[in-house]
């Protein structure tokens, strides 16, 4: 599957991997942070301690790529069988997208 996501797709990624250091367990499938909450607070935080970064990116000139998180499931429909699916995340700085595609293993050919 192939889809073209805003940037915030990869601030939700980040609000995961908060909430995996906070609380690795999930305890009964409840998020200990509210994505609400996390951004209301990460804002202030950035804004109390200028906690940003502006970086001025040319059209085209660079392209950032990560393989962020843990590995995701998907259920093969035709015997039940559960795999691991890795998550590949190329952004685009300029424009602020994001191209995601999962894949059965990193070392996987595109």
């Amino acid at each position: 599957m192939r889809v073209v996501y805003p940037i915030n797709v990869v601030f939700l990624t980040i609000f995961l991997d908060f909430n995996d250091i906070l609380n690795p367990e999930f305890t009964n499938n409840v998020l200990p942070y509210s994505y609400r909450t996390f951004c209301r607070d990460y804002t202030a935080y950035a804004k109390r301690y200028k906690a940003t970064l502006r970086i001025r990116h040319k059209p085209a000139e660079t392209m950032e790529v990560d393989w962020p998180g843990l590995a995701l499931h998907l259920i093969d429909q035709e015997n039940g069988v559960i795999l691991d699916a890795h998550l590949f995340v190329a952004t685009l700085p300029c424009s602020g997208y994001a191209y995601c595609e999962a894949f059965l293993s990193r070392n996987e050919e595109a």
